[in-house]
């Protein structure tokens, strides 16, 4: 693989999600407790689709057994038509909230430890790392190490490490929430930017009803007690999206919609 391909854009013929009749139970001291009961949807190949719902709805907990770091009680998750079981790492990248980036290595080395885990050579694996972050606006970065950084460049770096990946499906779990809100809607327009070129798969929580309207193709509601989907709500506005869109009649229209939803329950 060269590095030219590292951040090539992806065919929007693999990263299909299917979920059928996932529910899942923890067990705890006084019993067991359902954290979501009988979810079922499909993700398109190429989508871009936001989970949002109250605190407690089990959305982070869907996105763990999307990711395969979680197994169902019941019910499966098939991409591309086969069933998971476990991490997919050469498909399904993940990024969390936290960065989770490690202290004592460079962003540079940050990003491209993906490539080390694969065995990829040193050479090649910086080629792919400058890259990746010369697309999250960080080419000056590469040296820095995470103390050296504020918290939207962290999550720049984060992202920069999911996609050098190349996956057909991107899950991320609130990924921007830590941030003041210039420089969410800012990480907002640079994700669509990226997702615009390489057009794989994504789910995205979120608990920011604007954000989600803004980025996605359709957003999930969901409903707390236990976690379950209340509606499906297609975003038909179009795209490439400007922030200017959220001022805008049919913008306020879907966003209102969906939190009146889960309002009512």
């Amino acid at each position: 693989m060269s590095g030219n391909a590292a951040m090539e854009t992806k065919s929007t013929s693999v990263g299909t999600i299917e979920v059928s009749g996932v529910s899942h139970d923890y067990q705890t001291t006084k019993g067991k407790v359902a954290a979501l009961e009988d979810i079922s949807f499909s993700a398109p190949a190429g989508k871009f689709i936001s989970l949002v719902g109250p605190s407690g709805c089990g959305k982070s907990s869907l996105l763990m057994v999307l990711a395969g770091l979680m197994t169902p009680t019941r019910g499966q998750v098939r991409l591309d038509g086969r069933v998971t079981s476990g991490p997919q790492p050469d498909q399904v990248a993940v990024a969390f909230q936290d960065a989770c980036l490690l202290p004592w290595r460079s962003s540079l080395d940050n990003v491209s430890f993906p490539l080390e885990l694969r065995g990829v050579s040193r050479s090649e694996r910086e080629e792919q790392g400058r890259q990746a972050l010369a697309k999250v606006g960080l080419s000056g970065f590469a040296d820095r190490y995470p103390r050296e950084l504020s918290g939207g460049m962290r999550q720049r770096v984060a992202v920069a490490r999911a996609l050098i990946q190349r996956p057909s499906v991107l899950l991320m779990d609130e990924p921007f929430g830590a941030l003041d809100e210039q420089t969410r809607m800012d990480m907002g327009e640079e994700l669509l930017s990226l997702w615009d070129e390489i057009r794989n798969t994504v789910i995205f929580v979120t608990h920011n009803l604007t954000e989600a309207v803004y980025l996605s193709d359709e957003v999930i509601v969901m409903a707390a007690g236990p976690g379950r989907i209340i509606e499906r709500v297609t975003v038909d506005l179009p795209r490439p999206r400007a922030i200017e869109i959220t001022e805008t009649e049919e913008f306020l229209h879907l966003r209102n919609r969906i939190w009146r939803l889960i309002r009512s329950h």
